[in-house]
């Protein structure tokens, strides 16, 4: 049991740099805007914005917060099952997350691990659009890797 929870740990931390590389590419940025109701200017969808959505402690406390509490499945553990899973969602006005969705798979327990992590951020500082928060576009690529 030991060695399962050191492997565990060792994981863990590898899992943690490897989101540091991948950071870099966390906002997939696009010049448009989606409308999510055209009938509602309230419920646009932007993609890119003057000021992006940002977590406090930026990119350091993202990683730390994924590595704290992200859990490696031990069915994807056992099956050797890697990789990474991007998740998009919508940053709201008021800094919380809806409609989560997995865009790149890899294994089913690994997929709902990253949503349950992305879902239990706390509120992220809203993106601006001319000094009105606004809805945002976001994509979070969460990688697992087993050593």
């Amino acid at each position: 049991m030991k060695n399962f929870q050191f492997r565990q740990s060792k994981v863990l931390r590898t899992i943690s740099y490897f989101i540091v590389l991948i950071m870099s590419l966390t906002v997939y940025a696009h010049s448009t805007k989606a409308d999510v109701n055209p009938n509602q200017s309230d419920d646009k969808v932007y993609k890119r914005v003057n000021v992006m959505p940002s977590y406090p402690g930026g990119a350091e406390g993202i990683l730390s917060f994924i590595a704290k509490n992200i859990r490696y499945p031990k069915d994807a553990l056992e099956s050797g099952k890697q990789g990474t899973v991007i998740c998009e969602f919508i940053i709201n006005k008021d800094g919380s997350f809806s409609d989560i969705v997995v865009k790149k798979s890899i294994f089913p327990s690994l997929d709902k691990e990253a949503i349950r992590v992305i879902k239990s951020f706390p509120k992220w500082k809203p993106g601006l659009e001319d000094g009105k928060a606004v809805r945002i576009l976001y994509s979070l690529p969460v990688n697992f890797r087993i050593r």
